[in-house]
């Protein structure tokens, strides 16, 4: 779940800043969103903030020399409508016919607004296909029809593919011609409506535009009136990313804004995935645990610590890899669904291979996470622990016959593999019969142990003479009263030592 949401997250990352339709050109382009004048005389800390006029757009934008094409269009606003017989509430933007050219939208129908529809003063406007459908009815061509907004009436000349609003340079339900804004073409001001693209040649050519925008900066005079006079103009071109960041979100403009989003997107990130690993450290531990007799039995055939761990590792990379392509799997099952929802309009999440290569890197960094520690506390127990944990007191103890030679084993059951099931025997010999091996005997038709090639083993680095280890392949039976066969060594045992285990 958490790598699921973990991998949302950088698909709405990618949503908003990565370079969409129709923002093709984005990763050239610069943005200018906001300018800030301050006053800062006589220990004052007042500023005025906010988009660009279209006076100051056209003597010191427009006018730059390095950028391929500059364009501007206004902030979303709101209006409200009538069509088709209900009520719309519609984003609305002003532009340039510039715009059309650094976006690349596509139109369904007719084409977009030019110079010389502004130059002809032509009441006109482009409109997205939902619009279209709402206002005029699905499927009902719009060109050459008239839609109001604002008290206007607009002649439609084009429509084109929407696209969501997290775009908000470029986003709107109805984009119409500057000319036909009333307010701000008559604003000497610096401070309006409007904000900038510029597009470069290339993407070597930005920091060029940059430091000739810097330089014009510099040299454009301050406007001052009697309640504010400000010394300082804070304004520059930036990537997309830093523009959205530093005037958006987080209303600066001192260049901080971007370290201070890192970081705290870092911070979350980490938040998020340690209360997660902390929890699966709990889990491994325990599942661990729950496999101490095969580190045990591991450990006295001579397995070093450091295979342990690594096994451990090994196994928690595999299996939260296993789980970051089930969270890919249920993470692209929830962007189809999130897009045709239209919680969103146009949305169009996907999990492309940048997202698919942090979700990999997030799996391996949370099998490590929550491997490592267990892992290692593991492979440190001693090796009677290890066995003590899961052997318990006796699951089989058989009593003698009358026909026994010896008395009889006590067995301990151990854990189940795959294939067979793993006891752990004692054998309470006396000091004379330890002398020479007993002579084996066919099993029991009633012993646990039939139809099983059954093997001893012994431990030798800390099971005494008296305790084997014993494979078959038949599971444990707690109610068994026939007698056992008597074990079959390996090597006979030199002479007695008491055991380490009680019965």
């Amino acid at each position: 779940m958490t790598l699921m949401i973990l991998i949302l997250l950088t698909a709405f990352y990618e949503h908003i800043f990565g370079g969409k339709y129709p923002e093709v050109y984005r990763d050239r382009t610069l943005f200018a969103t906001m300018i800030e004048e301050a006053d800062t005389s006589n220990g004052n800390n007042a500023m005025r903030r906010g988009p660009m006029s279209l006076s100051y757009i056209n003597k010191y934008v427009k006018t730059l020399k390095t950028p391929e094409k500059v364009a501007f269009s206004s902030s979303p606003n709101t209006v409200n409508t009538y069509g088709n017989g209900k009520k719309l509430k519609l984003f609305f933007k002003y532009t340039d016919p510039i715009f059309w050219e650094i976006t690349q939208f596509e139109f369904l129908e007719g084409k977009p607004f030019n110079q010389q529809t502004i130059d002809a003063n032509e009441a006109v406007a482009v409109i997205n296909n939902d619009t279209r459908d709402d206002y005029f009815g699905k499927g009902v061509s719009a060109i050459g029809k008239t839609i109001e907004i604002n008290g206007q009436d607009l002649r439609v000349i084009g429509v084109v593919r929407g696209c969501p609003i997290t775009r908000m340079m470029v986003s709107a339900d109805v984009y119409m011609p500057y000319h036909l804004q009333k307010r701000d073409p008559a604003n000497t001001r610096l401070n309006g409506e409007y904000m900038v693209m510029a597009l470069a040649k290339s993407e070597a050519d930005l920091p060029r535009i940059q430091a000739e925008y810097n330089d014009v900066v510099k040299r454009i005079p301050l406007p001052k009136d009697d309640f504010f006079k400000p010394q300082v103009l804070n304004a520059s071109l930036k990537p997309y990313f830093e523009s959205m960041v530093e005037d958006t979100f987080f209303n600066n403009s001192d260049g901080s804004a971007r370290a201070r989003f890192y970081l705290f997107a870092v911070a979350f990130a980490l938040l998020f995935m340690s209360l997660p690993a902390i929890n699966l450290i709990n889990i491994n531990i325990s599942r661990i645990m729950e496999r101490s007799s095969e580190i045990g039995i591991r450990k006295a055939f001579g397995a070093s610590s450091r295979t342990l761990v690594w096994q451990f590792i090994i196994e928690n990379v595999v299996l939260t890899i296993i789980g970051g392509i089930i969270a890919l799997v249920l993470s692209g099952a929830f962007i189809a669904w999130f897009n045709q929802s239209q919680m969103i309009p146009y949305a169009d999440l996907a999990i492309n291979w940048k997202v698919a290569i942090i979700a990999f890197v997030l799996s391996v960094v949370f099998g490590l996470m929550s491997g490592v520690f267990p892992a290692w506390r593991m492979s440190k127990l001693p090796v009677v622990d290890a066995l003590k944990v899961t052997v318990g007191l006796p699951v089989l103890t058989v009593p003698p016959g009358p026909s026994s030679d010896v008395p009889p084993p006590i067995h301990y059951f151990i854990g189940r593999f795959p294939g067979f099931y793993l006891y752990f025997s004692y054998f309470p010999h006396s000091q004379s019969s330890l002398t020479s091996p007993p002579t084996p005997r066919l099993p029991h038709p009633a012993s646990p142990l039939v139809g099983s090639t059954a093997l001893f083993f012994r431990y030798p680095l800390f099971i005494s003479p008296l305790t084997r280890l014993l494979i078959s392949p038949t599971p444990p039976t707690p109610h068994l009263h026939a007698q056992p066969p008597p074990p079959l060594y390996l090597t006979t045992p030199p002479h007695h030592h008491p055991s380490p285990f009680t019965p």
